[in-house]
């Protein structure tokens, strides 16, 4: 799925490349994230609520007794959060994500999901959220609305899937709207 940042429009879309499973779109279906909601689940809410840039340090060491790890399988000592985004580090991200849950808490963090177009009705928020280990997880059209918001300063808008709809007169039949 790919969505314009500017006007909300899924300019791409494709829910499979075998139609013979029948109605089974994947660009609906919500599946695992993985380390794609870092940007804006983690880092994106330090920016937001705790002040923090780019050039924020991380102690990417042992967390939790060694039930998180990278995915390298190893410690990187003091990390920028430009780092550990580039290089997909998971420590520094559910470090990252649980400061921000202190803070905030669960229900803020929610609301801020759902303000990107991620519907979090069935979620459960936790440490594991953090690196994409969500229980009903996003759908691709929900991951491009969010990524779409970022790459938009920040300003959601919904996904639109036609702007006008005309008849063979070029009559406007039917207009999109976009309300945020």
């Amino acid at each position: 799925a790919v969505q314009s940042s500017q006007d909300g429009r899924i300019v791409a879309v494709i829910g499979g490349r075998n139609y013979s499973y029948g109605d089974y779109n994947y660009a609906t279906r919500k599946q695992q994230p993985g380390s794609s909601v870092k940007p804006f689940l983690d880092y994106g809410l330090a920016f937001e609520n705790l002040d923090w840039s780019t050039g924020h340090s991380i102690n990417d060491d042992d967390y939790y007794n060694g039930k998180f790890k990278n995915w390298d399988r190893q410690f990187h000592g003091l990390v920028t959060v430009e780092n550990a985004l580039e290089n997909s580090w998971n420590i520094p991200a559910i470090k990252t994500f649980d400061e921000v849950e202190q803070k905030i808490g669960s229900d803020k963090i929610k609301e801020a999901m759902e303000s990107i177009g991620i519907s979090m009705e069935k979620e459960n928020i936790g440490l594991a959220s953090a690196i994409g280990g969500w229980s009903y997880g996003i759908s691709p059209l929900e991951m491009a609305g969010a990524y779409a918001t970022i790459a938009n300063n920040g300003t959601y808008r919904r996904p639109m899937f036609y702007t006008k709809v005309t008849d063979p007169d070029g009559n406007t039949v039917l207009e999109g709207k976009q309300d945020s």
